[in-house]
C-alpha cells in the first residue's frame, strides 16, 4: 500500500522523507515505454503546404512520457525535419498526389501518420518540371517560370468599367471618364459614362477618342480568371551529407495601382482611386476574388523580405538538385474561354486594350522546394 505515515519524535522528519522517495519510486513510477501515438496538425495538405506532427509516448501504465523518436517517410514525397518530439512535414513536389506514411521510431516501438497531399494547383497538377538537356557546362537547369494553370472564374457579377478618354469638343480638350459595361451581373443596355453619357455622335457634346471602344453593349458577360505558375528563385546541387540554410530575397504581394484598378473597374461603388482606402480595396477584392475564382489573397501589400529555406540530404543518398521556387496568381477579366478580354475574339471588335483586363499578379506566400535526381 502506498502512502506516508507521520511520526512524532525525532526521527519524525528522517522517516517523512524516506516516505517521499519511496512513493516517488514506487506510486509514481512510470514504467517503460509501451506505445507511440502521432498527433498530425492536419491531415489533409496542399503541394508546397506544410504541417506540424507530435509524437507521445505512454507506458506500461497508462501514463504520458516525453519521447524523442526517430522520424522517417515510409512512402510518398516530401521534406522532414525533426526536433525532439515534433516533426516538420513539407509537401515538396505539387506533381505528387496520393498518400505520405509517416513514421516516429523509438527503438521497436513504432507508430504511424498518413496525410493526403493534394495537387498545389487548382486542376491538373504540372508534369513539364524536369531538369532540361545539360547546359554547356555540363548541368542541368530548370526554367525559370514553369507553365501556368488557368481557371475560369465567374462572370463578373457587381461591376465591368473601363477608363475612356474622350474629346470636349465644346471646350477643344480632353477628359478621363468611366464607360460601364456591366451592372448588377447583366450587361447593359445602354452603355453610359461618368459623369455624362457618352454617345457615338460626331458633332454633339462628346466625340469618341480614336483609340476608345465601342460604346455599345457586350455580347457576353466577362468573367474573372486566375493563371497560377510558379518562379524559380533557386536552383543548386546537394552533395551527400549535406545539411544546409539559404537566405533568398522575396518579393510577395502585389502593386498598390494593379489592385486599386482592378477595384474600381469590378466595384459595384463607383469612386475614383484616391477615394478608396487601402484597407477596404484590399477587403472588397479578397471577397470578390475568392466568390468569383475560389482563390483567397493573404498578401497584399508588395514587400520585399529575406525567407530562409534548409535543405537536408541523407550521407547515403545520390547528389540531388535542390530548387525552391514561388507561387504567383495571376487575375485578370477575361472572356468565357479564359482570354483575357483585350485578346479575346469574342471582344474584338471593342478595341479593348491590354489595362483594360486589368492584370494584377500577386506573388503568394507559398513556396515549394522539390529534390530531383541529377541524371
Amino acid at each position: 500500500m502506498c502512502g506516508t505515515r507521520l511520526f512524532r519524535g525525532p526521527v519524525a522528519w528522517w522517516v517523512l522523507v524516506l516516505s517521499v522517495v519511496i512513493f516517488a519510486s514506487g506510486c509514481l513510477t512510470v514504467g517503460p515505454l509501451a506505445e507511440l501515438e502521432i498527433s498530425p496538425s492536419v491531415s489533409e495538405i496542399d503541394g508546397g503546404q506544410a504541417l506540424t506532427l507530435h509524437a507521445q509516448g505512454k507506458s506500461q501504465n497508462g501514463r504520458a512520457m516525453s519521447v524523442t523518436p526517430e522520424w522517417t517517410i515510409l512512402s510518398g514525397h516530401g521534406a522532414l525535419s525533426a526536433q525532439a518530439q515534433q516533426a516538420k512535414f513539407i509537401a515538396t513536389d505539387w506533381d505528387y498526389v496520393g498518400d505520405v506514411v509517416i513514421q516516429a521510431a523509438v527503438g521497436e516501438i513504432t507508430a504511424t501518420a498518413t496525410i493526403a497531399v493534394h495537387p498545389a494547383l487548382l486542376g491538373h497538377p504540372i508534369h513539364d518540371l524536369i531538369p532540361k538537356a545539360p547546359d554547356p557546362d555540363g548541368r542541368y537547369y530548370y526554367p525559370k517560370t514553369t507553365d501556368a494553370y488557368l481557371h475560369v472564374g465567374e462572370p463578373l457579377q457587381d461591376a465591368f468599367r473601363i477608363s475612356v478618354e474622350v474629346d470636349l469638343s465644346l471646350w477643344l480638350s480632353k477628359q478621363q471618364t468611366a464607360a460601364h459595361y456591366v451592372e448588377n451581373g447583366k450587361v447593359l443596355d445602354s452603355v453610359y459614362g461618368d459623369p455624362y453619357p457618352l454617345d457615338d455622335w460626331h458633332g454633339g457634346l462628346f466625340s469618341r477618342y480614336v483609340d476608345d471602344p465601342l460604346i455599345e453593349p457586350l455580347p457576353y458577360l466577362p468573367h474573372m480568371s486566375v493563371k497560377t505558375h510558379y518562379e524559380l528563385l533557386l536552383q543548386t546541387d546537394l552533395d551527400p551529407g549535406t545539411e544546409a540554410k539559404y537566405f533568398e530575397s522575396v518579393t510577395k504581394g502585389t502593386s498598390k495601382n494593379k489592385a486599386t484598378t482592378l477595384h474600381w473597374g469590378t466595384s459595384p461603388i463607383l469612386k475614383s482611386l484616391d477615394q478608396w482606402g487601402l484597407t477596404d480595396v484590399y477587403r472588397n477584392l479578397t471577397n470578390s476574388l475568392e466568390s468569383t475564382t475560389g482563390v483567397t489573397v493573404s498578401e497584399w501589400t508588395e514587400t520585399t523580405v529575406t525567407q530562409e529555406f534548409s535543405a537536408t540530404l541523407d550521407p547515403t543518398a545520390a547528389p540531388r538538385l535542390f530548387t525552391i521556387w514561388q507561387r504567383v496568381d495571376t487575375f485578370f477579366i477575361s472572356d468565357a474561354s479564359g482570354n483575357a478580354i483585350h485578346e479575346s475574339p469574342d471582344f474584338a471588335d471593342w478595341n479593348f486594350r491590354e489595362k483594360d483586363s486589368r492584370i494584377m499578379p500577386v506573388r503568394t506566400n507559398e513556396f515549394v522546394t522539390r529534390m530531383h535526381p541529377i541524371p
